[in-house]
């Protein structure tokens, strides 16, 4: 009796939009809880992030793209250095950006108001990370690549 090599899970094709949205939104949630401390949940979020893309029909352009972004992530799961932790998230988002950069593709990214300040620690919290949002999002983005500030 010969042995066969065991079958392969089928691959489903997958919503590219729906890929991206939940990259995007771990990728937040990595940012998020490098700006609060929360290394539990980072390490989560990116281990997450790091895991392999189980899709058929990604173009072939995104591979090394998606490999930059993972690696990066692989690189924040168990870093507990604040610094170390930024650093792999800028590299994480730079990957991003050069993806879509490549794809001449704007990622729609949401707006929030200003959250208000009633001067407890929790709210001074949430607005030094509201204030910071911009300013990563703005560092991600290769300032050659003709996305527009608004």
């Amino acid at each position: 009796m010969a042995c066969s090599p065991e079958p392969q899970p089928q691959v489903e094709p997958i919503a590219l939009a729906e890929l991206m949205n939940t990259h995007y939104a771990l990728a937040q949630d990595i940012y998020d809880a490098l700006i609060n401390g929360d290394f539990v949940s980072l390490h989560d979020h990116a281990t997450e992030l790091a895991n392999p893309i189980p899709v058929s029909n990604l173009p072939d352009a995104w591979a090394p793209h998606l490999d930059g972004m993972r690696s990066a992530a692989k690189r924040l799961v168990g870093e507990y250095s604040t610094a170390k932790a930024a650093s792999g998230f800028a590299d994480l988002a730079t990957a991003c950006a050069n993806c879509h950069h490549m794809t001449a593709t704007t990622p729609a990214i949401k707006v929030y108001p200003t959250p208000d300040d009633t001067g407890d620690i929790r709210t001074h919290r949430l607005r030094h990370a509201w204030d910071a949002a911009p300013t990563a999002t703005a560092r991600s983005i290769p300032l050659t690549n003709g996305y527009k500030s608004t």
